[in-house]
């Protein structure tokens, strides 16, 4: 079993209008949904979702602590995390059909990934045009809008909001273990750009403290880079290992030096 964790603040309006409606429409069905938001608002997120939405508490206001609860109350070892504001999840799928995946392609995607990972993500953008029929080893950004983990203490939640699917993604690459990205599946959401959330609390000064800190922790794999818009970002200072997901004769294993591809007889 594969545990639906959404962690919020603020937002139980646009949960509902956009996560919520994304996951229905997937059929989310009899699967429970832990939303895990700050205890003070605890209530008026109760007044707002379904009864079989789980609403936990969290005495902390920050994206970082209400995803470590989670991690933490949850007995099942595998889970998928998704922002409150996703206003779809798409599937390039093998016929070349681009459409609103079902929450059963996106649990089958992601225990396939998870096979020999503890971190599995999406493509960042729902593109037609851009996404393939392969998953990425290592060195491709996963984001934190939707991704899954085995919830095992390996697997190191980071310490500050900004840039923490970063510091995440690259504390399992660094500690020699591979991370993957799968390319056919993504989501459709405004980064940035909904009202309100988890993100208020941040600021520009936060942003280029916290690049220049996992820059300088993982310089072996990142390095610091400037956007079009001002604002410092991380690129991998190496292409990714590209895997064809549809070949009948390859398949991700462990190897020594994380994952290799290989040719079944």
């Amino acid at each position: 079993m594969i545990r639906w964790v959404c962690c919020s603040a603020g937002r139980a309006d646009l949960f509902m209008e956009k996560t919520w409606a994304t996951l229905s429409r997937g059929g989310f069905g009899h699967r429970q949904l832990l939303l895990v938001v700050p205890q003070a608002e605890r209530d008026a997120y109760l007044w707002k979702v379904p009864m079989t939405v789980k609403v936990v508490g969290c005495p902390v206001r920050s994206l970082v602590a209400q995803r470590k609860m989670a991690r933490h109350i949850t007995e099942e070892y595998k889970m998928i995390f998704i922002d409150d504001d996703i206003e779809a999840i798409r599937i390039l799928d093998a016929s070349g059909q681009f459409h609103h995946a079902s929450c059963n392609e996106v649990e089958t995607a992601f225990e396939m990934g998870l096979e020999h990972t503890n971190l599995c993500g999406v493509y960042p953008v729902a593109n037609r045009g851009w996404m393939k029929r392969t998953v990425s080893i290592n060195n491709a950004y996963i984001v934190g809008a939707l991704y899954a983990i085995r919830n095992t203490p390996d697997l190191a939640e980071p310490n500050n909001d900004e840039m923490e699917d970063w510091a995440r993604q690259l504390a399992e690459q660094a500690a020699g273990r591979p991370v993957c990205r799968l390319n056919y599946l993504a989501v459709q959401t405004k980064y940035w750009k909904n009202p309100g959330g988890l993100q208020t609390e941040r600021t520009v000064a936060k942003r280029i403290a916290a690049v220049d800190a996992v820059a300088a922790s993982f310089q072996e794999l990142v390095r610091k880079v400037t956007r079009k818009n001002g604002l410092p970002d991380l690129r991998f200072l190496n292409r990714s290992t590209q895997l064809a997901q549809d070949h009948p004769s390859q398949r991700l294993v462990n190897s020594t030096s994380g994952v290799a591809l290989a040719h079944m007889s």
